[in-house]
């Protein structure tokens, strides 16, 4: 059986599904390569964390998800135990394909520009717990005296970090995101390629396309790497930290997790799941 779980919203009375695109069939897919008989796949709505898009749900909101999700995957598990197929999700599936050039995009350079969205504010104490508990280990606490976190490019913005800290420090700046897109966008590989052709003659590769995506996807990456490097030092400066705190609606959202959950029981499965996949076949 594929399981996978999807951002569920809930506005007033109405429930809004996610879209798992094409992530339950090809899930699916690998496993009938590996010699496993398939015999459901089912999407599941669960409270949507992204709260660098929207503030996290009040409790009874997210209870009232969760609740609807537990019913249809009761529903689920009738069929599939009454030894039936269970294959859904076909709609959400052709939505995925239409859209793999978004998810293309995404995968080779928005997720890296989330990742250089967060940092801490002014309430960091520098207790680690967000590096600590990152299922990515995706943070590194930088500095002697006051260690702060740093997002590196492992960061899958699932937003634990954001959910679980207990002086709700961590941000993701819209603002710092406008700025990180900006440079990164930002023409030079063109420019440069236009300043050498001004003085040089220059391969006839260089002129194509493909050569300008490679070199513009090259700079975009370098800066994001380079610029958030020295974003990661200026915001230690109170003033700069409070400038770009100020002008993130993140730092104004409710934050969310799951109710019922604490971060000993995520961190209970990882090691089980660490320890299943270190035992030989066999």
């Amino acid at each position: 059986m594929v399981m996978p779980s999807r951002a569920g919203t809930k506005i007033g009375a109405l429930f809004l599904p996610g879209l798992e695109g094409t992530a339950g069939y090809l899930v699916a897919l690998i496993l009938a390569l590996k010699g496993y008989a398939v015999r459901g796949v089912l999407a599941v709505d669960m409270p949507s964390n992204f709260m660098i898009g929207h503030p996290g749900f009040s409790e009874p909101a997210a209870r009232a998800i969760i609740e609807r999700a537990r019913a249809k995957v009761g529903s689920f598990m009738s069929v599939i135990l009454s030894g039936h197929r269970h294959l859904g999700g076909w709609i959400p599936l052709v939505l995925g394909l239409v859209l793999l050039p978004v998810s293309l995009a995404y995968s080779l350079f928005g997720r890296f520009l989330l990742a250089k969205m967060m940092f801490s504010n002014t309430n960091c104490t520098g207790c680690g717990e967000c590096a600590e508990h990152c299922p990515f280990d995706a943070i590194r606490m930088q500095g002697r005296t006051r260690p702060r976190p740093f997002w590196t490019f492992n960061c899958e913005s699932c937003l634990r970090c954001m959910a679980w800290c207990p002086s709700r420090a961590v941000e993701s700046g819209h603002s710092l995101g406008i700025l990180l897109a900006a440079i990164s966008i930002w023409p030079v590989p063109m420019l440069l390629a236009g300043l050498v052709a001004s003085v040089t003659p220059v391969p006839s590769f260089a002129e194509g396309v493909l050569f300008q995506i490679v070199m513009w996807y090259v700079y975009a990456i370098l800066a994001l790497m380079v610029t958030y490097a020295g974003f990661a030092v200026a915001i230690r400066f109170s003033w700069l930290n409070s400038l770009f705190t100020c002008t993130t609606l993140v730092h104004y959202y409710r934050r969310y997790h799951e109710p019922d959950t604490d971060l000993k029981d995520l961190d209970s499965v990882e090691k089980r799941c660490e320890s299943t996949e270190r035992k030989p076949n066999g």
